[in-house]
């Protein structure tokens, strides 16, 4: 009887409201949080790279960290480009955010490149130790290059 009344009095209308406007600051607060934890890994990611150091990085470990922070930031600007307003995040954020994006980006390649470079280095540095080991070096005074007529050998007997 008394849930007709309210009903009939408009009084559940009235309470359902404000109801629905919470839900909507609940709504816009787990969405937005989800900017915070973008921002918290990339503080963390940026403390990562900021360790790396200016001498004798190691490209794996640097082309993997900047991998990681290009990721975070693509993820971050779609984000923005869909919660900006909602969120209420500056203009200028954003437009930060972009554009470190792209120097990001930038030094990851060069990263990656320079650790592209080491493997490769690696890699013909020990087929080469192995063609030693096996003796089929084929470098000058080591093996048959038409004028030394192969290894050099130590002479037999008393000299």
């Amino acid at each position: 009887m008394f849930r007709r009344m309210l009903l009939a009095s408009g009084v559940a209308t009235a309470m359902l409201v404000p109801m629905a406007s919470f839900s909507g600051v609940l709504a816009q607060s787990n969405v937005c949080e989800q900017l915070g934890t973008l921002l918290k890994q990339r503080q963390s990611l940026m403390e990562r790279v900021n360790g790396l150091g200016r001498k004798r990085v190691d490209p794996n470990v640097a082309c993997k960290a900047f991998s990681d922070l290009a990721s975070n930031g693509a993820r971050t600007i779609a984000f923005l480009k869909d919660n900006k307003e909602w969120c209420q995040v500056p203009d200028e954020f954003a437009n930060n955010v972009n554009s470190s994006q792209g120097q990001i980006v930038k030094v990851r390649g060069q990263a990656c490149n320079a650790a592209r470079q080491q493997a490769t280095m690696l890699r013909q540095a020990r087929e080469q130790q192995q063609r030693q080991a096996q003796g089929q070096d084929n470098s000058t005074f080591g093996g048959i290059d038409g004028f030394s007529g192969g290894p050099w050998r130590v002479p037999q007997g008393a000299l």
